[in-house]
C-alpha cells in the first residue's frame, strides 16, 4: 500500500473504524448501523444491508440498511428462509470469502420475488457491475454456524470489486460477525 494511495487509505480508515465500533459498548442495532456506514463509506457501496438469523423461524431478516430511502424501504424487515439463501451461498459463487452472484445466474423473480433491485446504468464490460449482480458475505459464529449475512450493492466504481476490496470487505464482515456473536452471547447469559 502506497502512503499516497487515497483509496487504500480510505479502506484502512474504514477497517479501523469498524474495529473501534466493535470494541465500543453499543447495542446491536447501533453497532451494525455504524459498521454498515463504515463499509459504505470506505469501500464505496451505496447500499449495505445486514440480514440477521432468527432461529425461531430459521430465516434471515434485514435489520440494518445503510443506503438510499428506496433501498431502506425495499430491504428493511425483509425476511427470507434459509432455503432461499443456500443456493446463493453455493461454492460456485465463492470468491475470497464472499459470494458474488452475477446477473443471469439466478432468476430473482422465481428465487426471491420482490427483492430490491437498484436502478443503475449497466456497463458493457465483463467486470462492470449489473443491477442484478449480488454480493454477500456470511457472518459466522466461531463454531461455524451462520449468524447473519452482509450484503452490499451499488459499487461507486461501477465495477465488480477487486480481490483487495473483497479481502477488506470480508475482514470487516468478520468484525461484524464477532460483534453479533458477543452481543448475542451476552444476551443469552443475562
Amino acid at each position: 500500500m502506497s502512503p499516497h494511495d487515497p483509496e487504500a487509505l480510505s479502506r484502512l480508515r474504514g477497517f479501523l473504524e469498524v474495529t473501534r465500533v466493535v470494541r465500543s459498548e453499543e447495542e446491536l442495532g447501533g453497532l451494525l448501523a455504524s459498521i454498515a456506514k463504515s463499509i459504505s463509506e470506505s469501500l464505496g457501496f451505496a447500499t449495505v444491508a445486514v440480514h440477521l438469523h432468527r432461529p425461531a423461524w430459521d430465516d434471515f431478516e434485514v435489520t440494518t440498511v445503510h443506503g438510499s430511502p428506496e433501498a431502506v424501504e425495499g430491504l428493511m424487515g425483509d425476511a427470507r428462509r434459509r432455503e432461499v439463501w443456500e443456493p446463493l451461498l453455493d461454492e460456485r459463487f465463492a470468491r475470497r470469502g464472499a459470494y458474488h452472484v452475477p446477473h443471469g445466474a439466478v432468476d430473482w423473480e422465481t428465487h426471491a420475488p420482490g427483492s430490491y433491485v437498484p436502478s443503475l446504468e449497466t456497463g458493457a464490460g465483463p467486470d462492470d457491475w449489473h443491477p442484478l449482480d449480488a454480493l454477500f458475505v456470511p457472518l459466522r459464529h466461531p463454531d461455524g454456524h451462520l449468524v447473519g449475512i452482509l450484503s452490499v450493492d451499488e459499487p461507486a466504481s461501477g465495477r465488480i470489486p477487486t480481490d483487495e476490496e473483497l479481502d477488506v470487505l470480508v475482514a470487516m464482515a468478520e468484525h461484524a460477525a464477532a460483534a453479533v456473536e458477543t452481543l448475542e452471547d451476552a444476551s443469552v447469559r443475562a
